[in-house]
């Protein structure tokens, strides 16, 4: 029996009203960077998440088919880590807040998974499999791994 009582099943469970889909990137842009853990916060979930109907929320933590990560990763690269300096003002914010959050022992993905289920939301991990627009660029990028450089 699915949680809304119909008979239908879901995959996730239950059904959604409203699913945002984050690109990880989202809202600081309103900040000066670097921003801090409950900046970060706030500027992804109040403006498109807090008192709305939505129900989940898909978040962007890994970069592209090259795999950086917009998390304290174990397995893989932080997005920006081997990157002193950045080509745009938008890389370096980005990539400065999350490191500055991971280097104060905060990671951005319990972070936000901790706020959505505060607020009631579902929170996922998403993966852009078929974002290639970075991929075709000779110069590096902080969205792109060693590992994929190296390839």
């Amino acid at each position: 029996m699915s949680a809304d009582g119909t008979g239908k099943r879901f995959r996730m469970g239950k059904p959604y009203r409203l699913i945002i889909n984050d690109d990880g990137g989202r809202g600081y842009w309103n900040w000066v960077a670097p921003l801090t853990a409950d900046q970060y916060l706030d500027a992804l979930f109040k403006p498109q998440i807090e008192g709305k109907p939505v129900d989940a929320l898909f978040w962007c933590g890994l970069q592209n088919p090259s795999g950086t990560a917009n998390y304290n990763t174990r397995a893989g690269e932080v997005r920006g880590s081997r990157f002193p300096l950045f080509e745009t003002v938008g890389e370096w914010a980005l990539a400065t807040t999350l490191r500055g959050m991971i280097a104060q022992g905060q990671d951005p993905l319990t972070l936000i998974c901790d706020r959505g289920h505060a607020l009631g939301k579902d929170v996922w991990l998403s993966f852009r499999f078929n974002d290639h627009h970075h991929v075709r660029t000779k110069r590096q990028n902080s969205k792109s791994s060693q590992l994929y450089e190296d390839r």
